[in-house]
């Protein structure tokens, strides 16, 4: 298999969204599991490594975002954005849990909770390339109490990219962090819904990282000191599938 080949079959259908990610910042926290359960589906077994769970904060700048067919349109496509996300599995199947999705569009939230079930809540981002590197910054401008804003996610972060790319290594915690064909959401009236991803293979590089503010894991009750683990990304290309039911219902 290439490095470039999902491990699992993708859909027979075509994709539906088609997007790039440019300067990707990974942060990855160790977080007790025990901390995710009320935020994650029931349905949804919270994945481990090393008796551990994880948490990731991924800012990025999203570029060219359009559906199948249509060229993107530069004004709605091109925006700074942050997702929150976990690991977990559905009938031993690997995927992410995106705890919060912030994004400055309103048009962008609205189709994003309506087609794929995702958390999307509306903030006032902004990203700034620095002579040695890059700006992130998320200030959430009000409760949004139609989906997942209820409670502020301000983050705000300088970091570099240091050393060469990579590949992460099969079997690595780095693989086992990026490499992730499966998104999962919680839809309306507890449904936990499912959709795929695919993407080439992540290539990665060590980050020098200053976290100017960081206020979303004590909000969403989750205890995480300094991150451990960090990555940069240059540009990574994704193509996505609208979800389907995931098979049942499983409360947060």
């Amino acid at each position: 298999m290439s490095a470039d080949q999902p491990p699992w079959p993708l859909p027979d259908g075509p994709w539906h969204l088609a997007q790039e990610w440019h300067h990707v910042l990974f942060l990855h926290w160790p977080v007790d599991s025990r901390a995710l359960r009320p935020l994650v589906p029931s349905l949804l077994e919270i994945d481990t490594r090393d008796g551990c769970a994880w948490v990731t904060a991924l800012p990025f700048m999203m570029r060219r975002l359009r559906p199948r067919g249509p060229p993107a349109l530069p004004w709605l496509s091109s925006f700074p954005q942050l997702n929150v996300r976990t690991y977990v599995t559905l009938d031993g199947r690997p995927g992410v849990f995106l705890l919060r999705v912030m994004v400055g569009n309103p048009m962008t939230v609205a189709v994003a909770r309506r087609l794929f079930h995702l958390p999307y809540a509306r903030a006032s981002l902004s990203f700034r390339e620095e002579a040695e590197g890059f700006v992130f910054t998320c200030r959430q401008t009000s409760r949004d109490r139609n989906g997942a804003g209820e409670r502020p996610l301000d983050f705000a972060a300088r970091y570099c990219p240091e050393a060469h790319a990579f590949h992460p290594a099969p079997g690595s915690l780095e693989h086992w962090l990026s490499e992730r064909f499966r998104y999962y959401a919680a839809g309306p009236e507890g449904r936990v819904w499912k959709g795929d991803l695919d993407h080439p293979a992540w290539a990665l590089r060590g980050a020098r990282v200053e976290i100017v503010q960081n206020l979303w894991p004590a909000e969403l009750g989750i205890e995480a000191g300094d991150p451990p683990l960090s990555h940069y990304s240059r540009r990574q290309t994704v193509r996505a599938w609208l979800p389907g039911p995931a098979g049942g219902r499983g409360h947060a």
